[in-house]
């Protein structure tokens, strides 16, 4: 686990192919390029898991098992849901997939010899329910298993009034997304930047 004042965040992530997809960022683009938009700078992804090693280079042991998964996998068409907001100022859309879920369960079991208690520290602060707390040492992060709900995250705010006022906005998606590539990012927790690319493999 991270002991350091700066947190690294790794995260596993399918990435949208934007050539196929220019109609969605079209649509909305004025919630992406917000100035209030926390995530404006942020490449839109669905995250399959998550961990924290103290670096970088630290988390790049997890790459021959990420080739073991996504070696020959095809690019994956994703159905878009509707829009939803949290209460940490968060915009996103649902997506709608049953390949996900075991795509998702794949990762975190073949990874977890290498992201047991590697997670962020900040996750100990929150309400986790037992069985939370268990997956968060066993696999290096909470919402896994039946706590997965995948989405792509499109804004973050910090002032809510905006946050509610951009969603008034959104229309309904009923679209689909390709994702053609999947990659290893590292990030610094709450940096809202794109994340530097350790590893990625297309999706063909």
């Amino acid at each position: 686990m991270n002991s350091s004042n700066i947190v690294h965040v790794q995260g596993v992530t399918l990435d949208i192919d934007k050539k196929s997809s220019l109609d969605f960022f079209k649509e909305i683009n004025y919630v992406l390029s917000n100035s209030y938009n926390l995530w404006k700078n942020v490449d839109l992804h669905i995250t399959l898991h998550l961990f924290s090693f103290n670096t970088a280079e630290e988390s790049m042991v997890v790459i021959p098992s990420l080739e073991k998964i996504f070696n020959n996998l095809p690019a994956i068409k994703i159905d878009i849901g509707e829009a939803s907001i949290n209460d940490d100022g968060y915009i996103f859309l649902k997506v709608i997939s049953n390949n996900l879920k075991e795509l998702h369960l794949e990762v975190i079991e073949e990874l977890k010899e290498f992201t047991s208690n590697k997670f962020n520290p900040k996750y100990l602060n929150t309400n986790l329910l037992p069985n939370q707390l268990e997956y968060l040492n066993k696999y290096g992060y909470h919402r896994v298993r039946e706590y997965f709900e995948p989405h792509i995250t499109i804004a973050k705010f910090e002032n809510r009034e905006e946050q509610l006022k951009v969603f008034e906005q959104l229309s309904e998606f009923n679209g689909t997304l390709v994702f053609n590539k999947v990659s290893l990012g590292d990030n610094i927790d709450k940096s809202y930047t794109p994340s530097i690319t350790l590893w990625e493999r297309e999706l063909v």
